[in-house]
C-alpha cells in the first residue's frame, strides 16, 4: 500500500507535468524559451522561427537554416532533409558537417537558448 503522501506528491507531479505540456507551445514563442524547473529538471524549448516550417515547429538545426548567412550544403549530391533518406541526408550528417566545419556558419541565432542554459546553471548552482 502506497502511504497517502506519496499519492500527493505523485498527484502534484501529475499536475506539474500537465502544466509543463500545456505551456510548452506559449514558452516556445515567448523569450526565453523555457520552462521553470522541476526539481532539478529544466526544460529548454528550441525558439520557434515564423519563417521556418510555418511557424508552427522548431528544431535545433532551424536556427542555423534562419540565418541568411548558412547555405545549406550538398554532400554527395543530396540535399538535407530531417529524416534523412536514400535521396538526402539527415540530422547526423549534418552535425557531423557542422563540427568539422563550423567556422563556415553563423550561429547568432543561438545565443538567445545559450543564455537560457547558462541561466537553468546559474538557478540551479544558486540552490546549493
Amino acid at each position: 500500500m502506497i502511504p497517502k503522501n506519496k499519492d500527493l506528491e505523485d498527484s502534484k507531479n501529475i499536475k506539474l507535468e500537465e502544466k509543463i505540456s500545456d505551456n510548452l507551445e506559449k514558452v516556445r514563442r515567448d523569450k526565453p524559451w523555457r520552462i521553470n524547473k522541476k526539481d532539478s529538471l529544466y526544460i529548454m524549448a528550441t525558439p520557434l522561427m515564423p519563417h521556418m516550417n510555418d511557424g508552427k515547429s522548431s528544431d535545433i538545426e532551424d536556427l542555423l537554416f534562419s540565418s541568411s548567412q548558412n547555405s545549406l550544403p550538398i554532400l554527395k549530391g543530396k540535399e538535407f532533409h530531417k529524416d534523412g533518406g536514400d535521396n538526402h541526408y539527415g540530422k547526423e550528417i549534418f552535425s557531423k558537417y557542422v563540427l568539422k566545419n563550423y567556422k563556415e556558419f553563423d550561429f547568432t541565432e543561438f545565443i538567445p537558448l545559450l543564455d537560457g542554459i547558462r541561466d537553468n546553471i546559474l538557478d540551479y548552482k544558486s540552490l546549493f
